[in-house]
């Protein structure tokens, strides 16, 4: 056995003896999904997002979570395990809702409800903002939302970049989700 192997059978070890995984599946993307788990450590319920093939995806997140661990709109990562060369656990607080499914089962919410949303949201952007991190991939699935305060959180910063000065220029962002902004001003990428 390699050296490698070895850390990677450890890291596997530690998370098995801190976790048990639960048959609840909350999320399938395109090379990741997300299944909850017991952490036997803290007594509750958790997250652990498995990337598959996405390593440098995978640390970017890392280090931006990281960064903003103290955020109080960024979801909380508890650890993380680098289980093979290709498969990455991200174990991060658990959530019930993203903002699309819970508009979804709800529908349309008050004005002062979307008021105060909103308002979490550019904050939240705000504070990203201030740590020169972007996004790129913030829509209604990527915030998680608490149905009974309507406290909000950021997830998924696999894709955010950090911001320089020829950002814009450098940077294939995709125009969808383009500020109005940028199309007035010509600045799309």
């Amino acid at each position: 056995m390699k050296l490698k192997d070895v850390n990677y059978h450890l890291e596997k070890q530690m998370f098995s003896t801190q976790y048990n995984w639960l048959k609840h599946i909350v999320e399938v993307k395109h090379q990741s999904y997300t299944q909850s788990a017991y952490d036997k450590i803290r007594k509750k319920i958790v997250h652990v997002k498995c990337v598959f093939n996405q390593q440098d995806k995978s640390i970017n997140e890392i280090r931006h979570l990281k960064k903003l661990y103290f955020n109080p709109y960024c979801i909380e990562m508890h650890n993380f395990f680098f289980i093979t060369k290709h498969v990455v656990y991200i174990v991060l607080e658990s959530f019930d809702y993203t903002l699309h499914s819970f508009l979804k089962q709800n529908g349309c919410l008050s004005e002062q409800n979307t008021h105060t949303i909103l308002k979490q949201i550019a904050k939240a952007i705000y504070f990203l903002s201030k740590y020169n991190i972007l996004h790129l991939k913030l829509t209604d699935s990527n915030i998680i939302i608490c149905p009974q305060t309507l406290k909000i959180k950021i997830k998924n910063l696999n894709a955010a970049c950090k911001i320089n000065k020829n950002f814009l220029y450098k940077k294939k962002i995709k125009t969808l989700f383009a500020p109005p902004e940028w199309y007035l001003k010509k600045n799309c990428c």
